[in-house]
């Protein structure tokens, strides 16, 4: 009997806790002491839950053995057990990661992005290198709103153009791109010449918008600015990186070119035409895919070493990078390599002095964008890779009478024959002194060199040779003249 009578109590003393109640409190930030407005309060493990109103006060039934979960945008979340409790107050803290967010401004200040009157928006280095762009301005795209990059073709050579929030003016001579400026020091050139820089050597690209955000910069940051900041060194063991990465290109989508009628106009055959808009073609004249045979596969491959170390006192970063893209056009390729070298040197607490130097070696050979032009134009009834005599001279579509250079030959017979190269070296050398005699004040030095070199060496094989007789173009002297192979002589006819 008296154990039937503890059992009796000790169920009488547990009921509170399976029984629904009212609790209710308030939801606090320990910054300023203020009520958090639409805090979410849950029951843990269930679904149900409400938030707080205007005052930050919130009122939910649950079991006094349940735990409370408080969580907020930008707050650290919060569990809290009832125990049987029908008023809960609660104060939440704002998370770490939020208070330390800044960004890199004007003149490289660091400075916390809530503090900011002004649009920026920041991209870090692992998010540039994701997408294995060949350059870290393509790779922008897509990744800051307003923010559009072009290319003026797909060869690797292409220039690129950058613009935020459109353009600023329609006068030609006006340049609508951002002024880029890496480690606070302005860079000469536009979106094609920051292109130079290793995306795995940057550590972080911030884009200021407007004029309040470019104001520091003058005139040359109408269009905003791309804030660019390299890796630096880090306290610790000397550790290494290295890294390869491969591209393959295959021309698709190409433009689809009639196969039904034949070179000529307006339906009729005219002679010493390209173009193809002439008389309809029979069934058994042979059509020959002249830009699929132009076009070749393209093969992009970058490769890439990096150290990182340094004491207390001193840190050292250093990268070297090569590249080598060969595009989709016979002999149209960019080659770069690349070197840098950065180091931190702090004698005392309040003194740090960087030097880094970025040194870009490139050689390509380009293929403009229209000359594909000739390729889409040449005739179908012509096969396009046949562009060679046997002499080693090029085979002419055909002769033009007025001009004699003029006459049409294969665009291959030049990728191939003809000689093209463009070198060009880049050395950036920043330099920068921080000084921070007091609390609160940074004294901060900079100082930059940015050269560059370029030369051209190119020629032209010969196109004729005025001592021998081209086939078919001096029919009309036949019987005045004949040709010798085995000399390559003209004699008088008998």
């Amino acid at each position: 009997m008296k154990k039937f009578y503890f059992l009796f109590i000790a169920f009488l003393l547990a009921l509170p806790s399976f029984a629904q109640q009212n609790i209710s409190g308030v939801v606090i930030s320990s910054e300023d002491n203020e009520p958090i407005i639409g805090a979410s309060v849950m029951i843990k493990g269930t679904s149900r839950g409400v938030s707080t109103n205007l005052d930050g006060q919130f009122t939910i039934q649950a079991q006094g053995n349940q735990t409370l979960v408080i969580s907020y945008v930008g707050m650290e979340s919060k569990e809290v057990p009832i125990n049987n409790r029908t008023t809960i107050n609660v104060t939440l803290d704002p998370r770490a990661e939020v208070l330390e967010e800044v960004v890199v401004t004007a003149m490289g200040i660091q400075t916390e992005k809530k503090k900011l009157n002004f649009a920026v928006q920041s991209v870090d280095g692992e998010s540039l290198t994701d997408g294995k762009s060949q350059n870290f301005v393509n790779a922008l795209q897509g990744k800051i709103s307003g923010l559009s990059v072009t290319t003026s073709s797909g060869s690797p050579n292409a220039g690129t153009q950058i613009l935020i929030r459109g353009i600023s003016s329609i006068n030609n001579a006006q340049n609508n791109e951002p002024l880029f400026v890496m480690d606070g020091i302005p860079l000469a050139g536009r979106g094609s010449a920051a292109a130079d820089i290793n995306p795995n050597d940057i550590e972080n690209v911030t884009i200021l918008k407007g004029a309040a955000a470019s104001a520091l910069y003058g005139q040359d940051a109408a269009n905003g600015v791309v804030m660019i900041t390299t890796k630096q060194g880090k306290v610790g063991t000397v550790s290494v990186n290295a890294s390869a990465s491969f591209q393959y290109d295959v021309p698709t989508r190409l433009r689809q070119i009639q196969t039904t009628y034949g070179p000529g106009a307006q339906g009729f055959y005219k002679e010493k035409t390209m173009g193809g808009w002439g008389p309809l073609l029979s069934d058994n004249v042979e059509r020959f895919d002249n830009v699929g045979n132009f076009l070749n596969n393209g093969f992009f491959q970058k490769y890439d070493v990096s150290l990182n170390g340094g004491s207390e006192k001193f840190q050292a970063y250093a990268s070297a990078n090569y590249s080598k893209n060969n595009g989709i056009v016979p002999n149209d390729y960019l080659n770069r390599m690349g070197l840098l070298l950065k180091g931190t040197y702090q004698p005392f607490e309040s003194l740090s002095v960087t030097m880094s130097a970025n040194i870009n070696e490139r050689t390509s050979r380009g293929f403009g964008a229209t000359s594909m032009s000739s390729v889409y134009y040449w005739p179908i009834t012509d096969d396009i890779t046949n562009y060679e005599e046997e002499n080693g001279y090029p085979r002419y579509l055909y002769y033009n009478d007025a001009l004699k250079y003029a006459s049409p030959m294969s665009p291959l017979y030049s990728r191939y024959n003809d000689a093209s190269k463009n070198r060009s070296t880049r050395n950036i050398l920043n330099g920068s002194i921080n000084f921070k005699p007091i609390k609160n004040l940074e004294i901060i030095g900079r100082v930059s060199f940015d050269s560059s070199h370029s030369n051209y060496d190119g020629y032209n094989v010969p196109r004729w040779d005025d001592m021998v007789v081209l086939r078919n173009f001096m029919e009309p002297f036949d019987k005045y003249f004949k040709f010798t192979p085995s000399c390559k002589h003209i004699e008088p006819g008998t």
